[in-house]
């Protein structure tokens, strides 16, 4: 069926057009899920009607938004601290051990208290903005927690 259309389509090839469209739609829309998304092989997830423009477009439009979406902005902080240097401002340098006071205030009331701990890195350093004053801890034997403030902790001098 090698038919030129030109201009404006009449109401009846329209409908044969969607007709068709929405079958091929949903196989090529199935087929870029099962491969894009799933990580299926073509040759055993496609099969139909597969529409090459359409996965190229799908593509380029919407598998931005997949990437964006799947994102783990924790591990990008992490990412971001293991290859960048720590901001100069920051007092207390990555793997300096630290007390935490025995007081954090009302509103910290709930966190780990006067015991020792290791700086993992700033909200700074691992965001990219905010503040290089608020840091994330490993503390002894209870593992990570954040964000602790600058005037909380205390240097341990190294023995």
């Amino acid at each position: 069926m090698n038919r030129e259309i030109k201009g404006y389509m009449t109401a009846e090839q329209i409908k044969e057009g969607n007709y068709y469209l929405s079958g091929m739609c949903d196989d090529t829309i199935s087929c870029w899920i099962a491969t894009r998304i799933n990580g299926s092989s073509a040759s055993m997830a496609c099969d139909g009607n597969i529409s090459v423009p359409l996965l190229k477009e799908l593509d380029k439009k919407i598998m931005p938004l997949v990437k964006k979406a799947k994102r783990n902005r924790h591990q990008e902080g992490l990412d971001r601290v293991a290859t960048t240097p720590q901001p100069k401002e920051q007092k207390f340098a990555i793997g300096a051990r630290v007390r935490i006071a025995d007081d954090l205030g009302q509103f910290m009331s709930h966190f780990t208290k006067g015991v020792n701990a290791t700086v993992e890195y700033t909200y700074k350093h691992a965001y990219g903005h905010g503040s290089s004053k608020s840091y994330s801890l490993n503390i002894d034997g209870k593992g990570s927690s954040a964000w602790y403030k600058e005037h909380q902790l205390t240097l341990i001098p190294q023995e």
